[in-house]
């Protein structure tokens, strides 16, 4: 899934709009970091009394550099791509934390990210008593996520942030698959407007930096999109799998989420190769 670069190029840009572009991410990534100290105490230090944060301090640093090197990796033919996720990726860890600050002390914990949490925490419990009967299905919709974080559970203990954190960095991995399908469904279009908004809009950012159903969502569609956009251009097994891997994954979380993205990639793919008039 290595990216290449189609379409609008940095050198076919305008050079008005490559200059705006560029500082909005040096002024996001610079935002990111200056502010590092205070989104990273909310992060760890938010409520210690309800979790410990000493395995998250482990596993958030190695989770940032996991996913960093996947970054670099993906993007090497698109330097764009590469400084617009590593920036997306430090905004992502900041809306984490603030979202995580913003439940305890203005929700009062009352929000569904934590929910989650606590039963998965109970399912990791469990399972030190009944085994693996301890995940009840149903395995799809809310019941999914709930088996997911006492999955979770058991490997990193009670390491909310990290999940936090996980999350977040799924959305991102959605909105990499969202400018994929982009390059290769409009070629000429202006992919770098296009990453900006699918990577660091707001609200993105903000609703989809949480443990629950929306991040795992924004990766499935994005899957379901990528694939899709391959099949349009050159049907084959690869692109069919991951538009079915994001239609079976998107029916798990939400099931009337994926009626609707089959219905929206079937009809245009049964009449837009049709003949003049025929639709």
């Amino acid at each position: 899934v290595h990216d290449r670069p189609l379409g609008n190029s940095p050198r076919n840009t305008p050079p008005g709009n490559a200059a705006r572009y560029a500082r909005i991410i040096r002024l996001v990534a610079f935002a990111s970091i200056i502010t590092s100290p205070l989104w990273l105490t909310a992060l760890f230090f938010t409520s210690p009394q309800d979790y410990s944060p000493a395995s998250s301090l482990v596993c958030v640093p190695l989770l940032a550099i996991f996913a960093a090197s996947a970054v670099i990796h993906f993007t090497q033919r698109d330097p764009y791509l590469r400084r617009l996720l590593l920036a997306g990726l430090v905004a992502h860890m900041a809306a984490s934390s603030i979202f995580l600050w913003v439940g305890f002390n203005v929700y009062g914990a009352t929000v569904d990210a934590f929910h989650y949490w606590t039963t998965g925490l109970q399912i990791a419990a469990r399972f030190q008593v009944v085994g693996w009967d301890a995940f009840r299905g149903p395995y799809w919709s809310t019941n999914l996520i709930s088996n997911l974080c006492g999955f979770a559970a058991l490997l990193i203990g009670d390491g909310l942030p990290t999940l936090f954190i996980a999350s977040s960095f799924i959305s991102l991995a959605g909105a990499y698959f969202f400018y994929r399908a982009f390059t290769i469904a409009f070629p000429d279009g202006d992919r770098w407007l296009f990453g900006l908004l699918v990577v660091l809009l707001p609200s993105l950012l903000f609703w989809s930096s949480f443990v629950g159903k929306d991040a795992l969502i924004q990766l499935f569609i994005a899957l379901t999109c990528y694939g899709f956009a391959r099949i349009t251009q050159k049907p084959g097994p690869g692109p069919v799998l991951y538009c079915a891997a994001g239609l079976i994954g998107a029916l798990m979380v939400r099931a009337h989420i994926a009626a609707m993205l089959a219905i929206a990639i079937t009809f245009p793919y049964a009449v837009g190769k049709s003949r003049p008039g025929a639709a």
